[in-house]
């Protein structure tokens, strides 16, 4: 069973995330309508991301910094 954890932020740029346990993704909207896909994400950095007061600052600083990424749209 693949799980996927679904979120919606309150966040000035970044409006929502799925991350997929099984494969590690992260597929990341922005609020400008842009999105990206993100690989080999830990889980340890997702629930970091996930449940900071500031996705954006964490995003900058850890996923954007140190994951292999594609942009989709």
């Amino acid at each position: 069973m693949v799980k996927v954890t679904n979120s919606n932020y309150d966040s000035s740029w970044i409006q929502k995330a799925s991350y997929n346990h099984s494969d590690k993704t992260l597929f990341v909207i922005l609020k400008s309508g842009s999105s990206y896909l993100f690989s080999g994400i830990s889980k340890t950095d997702f629930d970091y991301f996930n449940d900071s007061n500031s996705q954006g600052s964490v995003f900058n600083k850890l996923i954007k910094r140190n994951y292999a990424f594609k942009k989709i749209h």
